[in-house]
């Protein structure tokens, strides 16, 4: 398996004289003037909790250097990834989502019973959390009595390259990395049905939806649902992107866990009517298949095309050698070939890279990755360049 060659290495968010020094699931894009954006959710104090602000980070040296983050959606519950989109004229999206109170409450009795089987100066940092969320929904609760208000997938847009924004506006859906901008100047929204825990959705399927200018939206088309000779796979978090042709290619994270058939993977399905009907989603053709397992490729995904003409979708890898991997493809989605970025993280809770085209044609991919095991998360960046083409 080809590697990919990393120029430069940077830490893009974290707080470290802070215990809300977790920032998780980012996205990247640029403005027209090579301005970068990034987005997270921030400020939080682990993988779930009720803290989490979706925030945005700029850096004006392709991405040397950023400034420190700063919230762009931030309601009383815990907001978590955050999707940016560039279009047209500078106007961007971010796009985030909630869970609610009681979904928070559910995960805390859980922490409350592994935190029996813990002794020592863990048993008292992992107390002293708990008794911090704790309090923390109860002030929720009572300063915030219609807290479910504000639930639901949100996002937020700005007709000034993210200067300033517009008011918080709720979507049926929810994705990672956000919309796609098609060249006839449509914003496709193509995620799945916002639910958590509790709150579970009547119909899963991902859907796709057009975002109009004035951020209202409707309703397209529905994507099946995944299967394979062993049952029904987990479909969410996709991610699309517009072929040359018109069509619309969607990569989507396909997982099935704790069970004899794991895997944890993309599916990929091609919409050739603006998103009205899909096809069944099928597993991604690969040039290079011997050299990886097809069923853990990684996931989730972000599709970018590059000033070359090929396609990368990257996916973040938490089985086996754990990092980032770049599938590229030629043929517009026909066929992929699988490289390695990172392979040398230390924790599985990592993932969710977005990439960025750099002024001389060089890449800039964000993710979320643990230093260390017991650390916690912050936005990691590199600048690398594709391998040479033999």
């Amino acid at each position: 398996m080809k590697r990919c060659k990393i120029l430069e290495r940077t830490v893009v968010m974290q707080k470290a004289d802070s215990a809300h020094n977790y920032f998780g699931w980012p996205s990247i894009a640029k403005l027209s003037d090579g301005t970068l954006l990034a987005g997270a959710s921030g400020f939080r104090i682990d993988h779930v909790c009720p803290f989490g602000k979706a925030v945005l980070s700029v850096s004006r040296d392709e991405g040397k250097t950023w400034s420190a983050p700063s919230p762009v959606i931030d309601t009383p519950l815990d907001d978590r990834d955050l999707g940016l989109l560039v279009y047209g004229d500078d106007r961007v999206i971010c796009t985030s989502f909630n869970n609610s109170v009681e979904f928070q409450r559910l995960w805390l009795s859980w922490r409350e019973e592994n935190l029996k089987k813990m002794e020592g100066e863990q048993a008292k940092r992992e107390a002293a959390a708990q008794a911090y969320v704790r309090a923390y929904l109860d002030y929720v609760d009572v300063f915030y009595p219609n807290h479910d208000d504000f639930y639901g997938s949100t996002f937020r847009m700005s007709d000034d390259g993210g200067k300033s924004w517009g008011e918080l506006k709720y979507s049926p859906i929810t994705c990672p990395h956000g919309p796609l901008a098609t060249k006839d100047g449509r914003v496709i929204y193509i995620g799945t049905p916002m639910a958590d825990i509790k709150r579970k959705a009547a119909d899963p399927r991902i859907r796709a939806y057009e975002i109009l200018p004035d951020g209202s939206m409707t309703a397209l088309g529905i994507i099946p649902p995944i299967f394979d000779e062993y049952g029904e796979i987990t479909a969410c978090e996709p991610h699309a992107i517009e072929l040359a042709n018109g069509d619309i290619l969607v990569h989507i994270r396909a997982e099935r866990r704790k069970c004899e058939h794991e895997c944890f993977t993309i599916y990929q399905t091609v919409s050739a009517d603006g998103g009205k009907t899909f096809p069944v989603p099928t597993p991604i053709v690969l040039e290079n298949e011997g050299d990886v397992d097809k069923n853990f490729l990684g996931s989730p995904p972000h599709i970018m095309r590059h000033s070359s003409g090929a396609l990368l979708s990257l996916v973040g890898v938490r089985d086996g050698a754990v990092g980032v991997r770049v599938l590229k493809s030629v043929d517009e989605g026909g066929s992929w070939e699988v490289m390695v970025l990172t392979d040398d993280a230390t924790s599985n809770d990592i993932g969710y890279p977005s990439t960025a085209e750099l002024s001389d044609g060089s890449l800039y991919t964000v993710w979320y990755e643990r230093p260390n095991e017991n650390e916690p998360a912050t936005i990691r960046g590199v600048r690398w360049r594709l391998p040479l083409t033999e």
